[in-house]
């Protein structure tokens, strides 16, 4: 995972942690290095604001306590339940079963990752995960400045950049996004994917519903092509079971 520490104009910084693209790994230890790092990065700066201590202790220190999160957290995501039809899926054998298996499914924010422990945990699923990001076609990245805050309509930029507040806005709010997580067992494979316009409820679903999708070596296409197509900025892969994300 990247840490970026940028400071802003107010003498504070802005903190940015960027997760990398993973292939294949213990999605246990995925998210436990993501959570330990980011946490130990935030409890240090903390504490060193307040208290007169060498970076080595506070860092030493924060770590620790960062484990010792970790570990309830483990605990509670492997105690949480989740719909059986999803795991139903990973040992389905047709495309057909997959697709009236998640008929009607959803699944709570707080469920996605006990999901994907358990995948792994007990049926021995690796995990993947990989985010895909196209601008408008009016916006050059090279344009953009390092940091861009929006809150409460209002804009805030660090670095230089030629583009407007409103140009900025737009580019923002017209990113198209894929964030895909792959679960793989030998030639099985099974994706839960969503795109920031579903996670917003901007697809026309339900009303409004934010929900992802699902694709899996049952449905004719590759796993290399699913994702050529989520490189380019509109992919087409049919029609797909669509989830309902409960938050």
């Amino acid at each position: 995972m990247k840490y970026f520490k940028i400071p802003d104009k107010n003498n504070s910084h802005y903190h940015i942690f960027e997760a990398s693209d993973v292939e294949f790994c213990d999605p246990i230890k995925y998210y436990a290095n993501i959570f330990i790092k980011t946490n130990t990065v935030l409890s240090s700066e903390f504490i060193s604001h307040k208290l007169p201590i060498p970076s080595d202790v506070i860092n030493n220190y924060s770590r620790k306590h960062a484990i010792l999160e970790w570990d309830n957290m483990l605990n509670k995501f492997l105690q949480t339940d989740v719909p059986k039809n999803f795991f139903l899926i990973l040992q389905s054998q047709t495309k057909n079963e997959q697709i009236n298996l998640l008929k009607g499914q959803c699944l709570h924010s707080n469920q996605k990752i006990p999901f994907i422990f358990k995948s792994f945990r007990d049926y021995h699923f690796l995990f993947s995960q990989y985010k895909f990001e196209h601008l408008s076609n009016d916006i050059d990245s090279l344009e953009l400045p390092t940091v861009i805050d929006i809150t409460n309509k209002t804009i805030c930029k660090i670095g230089d950049s030629s583009l407007s507040d409103g140009q900025l806005k737009h580019a923002i709010n017209y990113r198209h996004i894929v964030v895909s997580k792959f679960l793989d067992n030998g030639n099985n494979w099974h994706c839960f994917f969503l795109t920031f316009k579903s996670l917003k409820g901007n697809e026309g679903w339900k009303n409004g519903q934010p929900h992802f999708h699902y694709i899996s070596d049952k449905f004719g296409i590759s796993r290399e092509n699913v994702l050529k197509e989520f490189k380019s900025k509109n992919y087409r892969l049919g029609s797909l079971p669509h989830i309902d994300l409960i938050r």
